[in-house]
């Protein structure tokens, strides 16, 4: 069985090198998520899709990969959280309501993304 440390050992070596908006490692974003998930869920599986919520989005791994590495739940709600490119924000949006655990993930997405960046000396 895999634990939530084996979903961080896997998105922060397919995260490797790639850096948010700020210049600072993507990674720590996918970790917040999955925090504010743990803290407020204690949930193994939901902490796990957390952080792994952007990893076939971001990266060369499959929903495949994840399912069968993480299992399916934590692959299909991982498959909800994925925006595929030309897909409409409704046909996103309408799969993201199949499940609750999704919905939860996306908004601790949303809220770590509204986060102030670094402050500036001007």
């Amino acid at each position: 069985m895999t634990s939530v440390c084996d979903a961080v050992t896997f998105a922060t070596k397919h995260h490797m090198g790639q850096l948010d908006k700020n210049g600072d490692p993507y990674i720590r974003h996918v970790l917040r998520v999955g925090e504010a998930i743990w803290d407020s869920t204690k949930d193994k599986t939901l902490t796990m899709a957390a952080v792994l919520h952007d990893i076939v989005e971001d990266t060369d791994v499959t929903v495949d990969d994840v399912i069968s590495k993480f299992g399916t739940d934590v692959g299909f709600i991982v498959s909800l959280l994925t925006r595929w490119p030309l897909q409409p924000d409704v046909d996103y949006i309408d799969r993201l309501t199949l499940s609750a655990d999704a919905i939860r993930i996306k908004i601790a997405d949303i809220h770590d993304n509204q986060r102030p960046g670094p402050m500036s000396d001007e």
